[in-house]
């Protein structure tokens, strides 16, 4: 399944969050409901593999980065040659990931993100 871009989204899969978040997935959806309510659920979805939450602004996606970081995950992984997200990623809905996604499909002419099968996180 794929997800609908906008302006700016945060992806994380979810077993990363299964990872970090005490009660994985289904506690963070249920300690977290208003954000799949209305009218959040506009822009906030989530598949059987990834959750995207959307923002208009770069204030609201450090505010995810903030939040996992703090919990353990790592967003940017850097080498010599470039820098790669790693546990989550950053979209612009008309460029794609902000840097390379190994784990992420992105359709230009959809706007949409989707999980790539083959990747193990």
């Amino acid at each position: 399944m794929s997800l609908k871009c906008h302006h700016y989204d945060f992806v994380i899969p979810i077993t990363n969050i299964n990872k970090v978040y005490k009660g994985g997935f289904e506690k963070f959806k249920e300690v977290n409901s208003h954000l799949f309510a209305e009218p959040y659920c506009l822009a906030n979805h989530y598949d059987e593999h990834l959750v995207k939450f959307s923002a208009m602004g770069s204030s609201g996606i450090d505010y995810w980065i903030n939040e996992w970081e703090k919990m353990g995950l790592l967003g940017v992984e850097e080498s010599a040659e470039c820098k790669i997200w790693k546990d989550f990623c950053v979209i612009s809905w008309l460029q794609g990931p902000t840097f390379p996604c190994e784990w992420l499909d992105y359709d230009k002419e959809n706007h949409s993100i989707s999980y790539k099968e083959s990747t193990t996180i």
